[in-house]
């Protein structure tokens, strides 16, 4: 018998932030480094996961394990000595956190996936009949979607944003007003040459 706990957790996400070499970073929306965000995205999701089991299910890691789909390429990514030993990170990976990096020390993590590649991932799952609509399916939006939005330490604007602003107000407006009954929109209508209409609409 499985039970499933699901829980709204975007807002921990959103002001989530960890400790990094010493230093404790930004909220996850006000970071910029994208190896720090991962680091964020990891800690928060394991320290989420561990509330949720405490308060829902009234389990501890003294009883439970830390399973997550970690395969050979992430591995390889962030240089980890079960892929090789003699390689340099690429990236900082979310599965790799500090927090998981503990939890592994204790033994409290399964990687059941972890000498895989994606392509035998796959045909694992078609040797075990799991419908190719899961099999091929992309997992977004993912954390990688958080790590490549950009936010930026300063409000950007080129000199002309102002001038534009009204532009875009002025366009808008005039289509609005187009899409409804307008005595001096008719007015100019009627004396509008079908040319002249034309090229004012393109």
């Amino acid at each position: 018998m499985f039970r499933i706990v699901l829980g709204c957790c975007k807002f921990d996400f959103l002001r989530a932030s960890t400790n990094v070499h010493d230093r404790q970073t930004l909220s996850l929306c006000r970071t910029v480094n994208s190896e720090e965000k991962r680091r964020i995205i990891g800690d928060t999701f394991v320290k989420v996961a561990n509330r949720t089991t405490n308060e829902n299910l009234n389990l501890t890691w003294g009883n439970l394990l830390h399973g997550q789909d970690a395969m050979r390429p992430d591995f390889i990514e962030f240089a980890s000595h079960r892929a090789s030993s003699s390689t340099d990170a690429i990236k900082i990976h979310y599965d790799d956190s500090e927090v998981v990096l503990q939890l592994r020390l204790h033994d409290r993590v399964l990687e059941s996936l972890q000498d895989f590649h994606k392509d035998e991932v796959r045909a694992l799952g078609r040797e075990l009949g799991l419908p190719a609509e899961l099999l091929e399916r992309h997992p977004f939006p993912g954390p990688g979607l958080s790590i490549r939005i950009i936010y930026a330490e300063k409000l950007f604007m080129e000199a002309d944003f102002g001038e534009t602003q009204v532009l875009i107000r002025l366009m808008v407006n005039y289509a609005n007003m187009t899409a409804k009954e307008h005595a001096l929109l008719n007015r100019i209508e009627i004396a509008t040459s079908e040319e002249e209409s034309s090229r004012r609409t393109v």
